[in-house]
């Protein structure tokens, strides 16, 4: 972690002091972590020391605890726009399969049979399981991969379990995961992040990130005006 913190020390010091270019840098470090076995792997850090820190960084005031998003390459997910934490990287790209888009995370993420993707302040929940090598993906269009909620909400979970069932009531929704050995009710994101545990992922940066590869992306552009058809 303490590792991670300093890698975003880095990215905002460059930024601020216009040495190089930010998205540069978190190539850079990407391909350190393509390399490595994990970040906290001895030689993750020696490769960011030696290709990716021209110059000592200056101090900043106040570390975020994740780099914002970017859009960009990256080595296992390809091009998309990406946020990156202690545990693995997440992110949409264009749809390589029929569907406009692809949700695609490292498998690094997976500690068990499933992830369970939620939103601190949407209702979207789905599940999906590890694929065969480094990454895996869900498509769809913007309205199955709730493309507003990454743009809008401030955490995205990845929770270590899968939706086993949900039911409606007058208060919303009870999702019933099931992870761990264990099969809890949640009403959350929140409450399922503490129950079941798994990974926060902030969306700082997410939107203008998103943007850009909406931008770039003729069907996903094309599907995401159409805004569920409402």
């Amino acid at each position: 972690m303490k590792r991670i913190l300093a890698l975003t020390l880095l990215l905002a010091a460059t930024a601020a002091a216009g040495q190089d270019d930010p998205l540069d840098l978190q190539r850079c470090i990407w391909r350190c972590l393509a390399d490595a076995s994990g970040p906290e792997d001895p030689a993750y850090g020696a490769c960011v020391k030696a290709q990716c820190e021209a110059a000592p960084a200056p101090a900043a005031a106040a570390p975020a605890p994740h780099a914002p998003w970017v859009y960009g390459d990256h080595p296992v997910l390809g091009r998309g726009a990406f946020g990156q934490t202690a545990q693995g990287v997440i992110g949409l790209a264009c749809g390589a399969s029929g569907p406009p888009l692809d949700l695609r995370l490292t498998n690094s993420f997976f500690r068990g049979p499933a992830v369970t993707i939620m939103f601190d302040d949407a209702p979207t929940a789905f599940s999906l399981g590890p694929a065969p090598g480094g990454a895996s993906q869900r498509s769809g269009t913007a309205c199955d991969l709730d493309l507003e909620a990454f743009k809008r909400a401030a955490t995205l979970y990845l929770i270590d379990g899968a939706i086993a069932a949900a039911i409606a009531d007058p208060q919303g929704t009870v999702l019933t995961l099931q992870g761990a050995g264990r099969t809890v009710a949640v009403r959350s994101a929140a409450e399922a992040y503490a129950a079941l545990g798994g990974a926060a992922v902030s969306l700082a940066g997410s939107a203008a990130a998103i943007d850009r590869l909406i931008a770039a992306c003729p069907a996903a552009r094309a599907d995401a005006a159409y805004e569920c058809g409402e």
